[in-house]
């Protein structure tokens, strides 16, 4: 008998999103939708089902007992996701941005980063503090255009 993971309720929901979100743009490309229209509309979807995750991540950490995150961090997507510029299996660069005394960062990027591959996204992933996504954005040109192209998802817009 074959062994299979128990998948979160959040990711079977967001699974079944996106596969009926990405069915749906298919068939309105096919009946002539422009692809900008597409992307855009695909941008939309993937931001209903990442920040889905994040906010059942959020709960499930400050319900076992974690300390309350909520205002303390902050999804930005950056790059090619952050423009809302995508193709049908695009990768989704996204930076979790966090205050640099927050408790249970690791533990949330942990679970959002499980959490976004088992929904079968491809994620670019990094957990930085202001600081330190300011000083890597001084040094590294590449990393200063991806953090130019953010905006925030979900979270603290003080922090963003």
């Amino acid at each position: 008998m074959p062994i299979t993971p128990r998948l979160s309720v959040s990711v079977r929901e967001s699974k079944s999103l996106l596969a009926a979100g990405r069915e749906k743009l298919r068939q309105q490309h096919d009946h002539g939708i422009r692809g900008v229209q597409v992307g855009n509309q695909l941008a939309d979807l993937l931001d209903q089902v990442v920040t889905r995750i994040f906010e059942a991540a959020l709960y499930e950490i400050e319900r076992s007992g974690g300390d309350q995150l909520r205002g303390q961090v902050a999804l930005i997507p950056h790059g090619g996701y952050g423009r809302r510029d995508l193709a049908p299996f695009s990768d989704l660069d996204l930076l979790l941005l966090h205050h640099p005394q927050a408790k249970n960062v690791a533990e949330l990027a942990r679970r959002l980063l499980a959490d976004l591959s088992d929904v079968g996204l491809d994620v670019g992933f990094s957990t930085r503090t202001p600081a330190q996504a300011w000083q890597l954005a001084r040094r590294d040109p590449v990393i200063f255009t991806s953090q130019a192209e953010a905006r925030l998802l979900v979270g603290s817009t003080h922090l963003f």
